[in-house]
């Protein structure tokens, strides 16, 4: 697929999510460990490296789905301690200038603070 040998696809649910994680196998070696459909944790390793986690995410568009996911991450956290990379979308808003309204700014909190508890204790 698109000259990569190594695919695992996380299947969208209706007209949202999905996510799609490509690899060389020549390169990469890539276990999943643990997925959802907000997101894929894989342990990745090369050569003579040592391995980390990469969490692929794409977060619901719907608020109540966001909670599910920053629990999930805060529980795989608790369960590894290699270093960890979190990429994606997280469709979740930060700061107020990034979307209108309160509700998307206490939203955008939430998130940010359970992120926060997620990788305070074992940073990079």
């Amino acid at each position: 697929m698109m000259g990569f040998d190594g695919v695992f696809v996380e299947e969208e649910r209706g007209h949202a999510g999905g996510i799609w994680c490509l690899w060389d196998t020549n390169i990469w070696k890539v276990d999943v460990m643990d997925h959802c459909s907000q997101v894929i944790h894989m342990k990745v390793s090369t050569g003579n490296h040592n391995p980390w986690i990469l969490s692929a995410v794409y977060g619901s568009p719907q608020r109540i789905n966001q909670k599910g996911l920053s629990g999930n991450i805060h529980l795989f956290r608790r369960s590894n301690n290699l270093p960890c990379y979190l990429v994606g979308d997280f469709n979740a808003f930060l700061l107020d200038s990034e979307r209108g309204g309160i509700l998307s700014a206490v939203a955008g909190n939430l998130m940010s603070l359970g992120l926060t508890a997620c990788f305070s204790s074992k940073m990079l």
